[in-house]
């Protein structure tokens, strides 16, 4: 299996979803899993393993630039953690599923929600928008602010 793991943070910028998602990264490749990161520039960042893109910015432009490169037809799944602190806070976000599903329709987006019991109220336009496009959803901890829609495990 191939993945193409999105995040706005990645060490060694300092962000929970960051370390999370290095963590994740590591566990899927310990597995036999194959994993390319695209997340943001960081000039401090050393190592650049498994790195294939680093975005200045998540404008819609960079997004759709940075889509147009990678070989979308290799993988088997887009696995986007949101949110994370170095995505910025633009409203283009809310687009990346959908650019997403633009370039490569058969694709599966899968998006994991950190923190959405604490997602300001104008963000949740961003989840909304992300999850619309999205073909599975998952949320870290189960929140009373979770729409009841949503189908959670037990």
């Amino acid at each position: 299996m191939n993945v193409l793991m999105v995040t706005g943070s990645y060490p060694p910028q300092p962000c929970g979803v960051g370390d999370y998602t290095a963590r994740l990264v590591e566990e899927l490749r310990r597995a036999g899993v194959s994993v390319d990161v695209v997340t943001t520039a960081d000039p401090a960042r050393r190592d650049t393993t498994g790195i294939v893109q680093q975005l200045p910015d998540w404008s819609a432009g960079s997004w759709r630039r940075a889509l147009g490169e990678l070989p979308l037809g290799a993988y088997d799944l887009m696995h986007l953690q949101y949110p994370a602190k170095f995505y910025g806070h633009t409203p283009a976000q809310a687009l990346m599923t959908f650019a997403a599903r633009a370039a490569a329709p058969a694709l599966p987006r899968l998006v994991i929600f950190h923190e959405y019991r604490i997602v300001h109220p104008l963000r949740r336009l961003t989840v909304g928008a992300l999850a619309a496009w999205a073909d599975a959803v998952t949320v870290t901890a189960v929140s009373s602010a979770v729409p009841s829609s949503l189908s959670l495990p037990a």
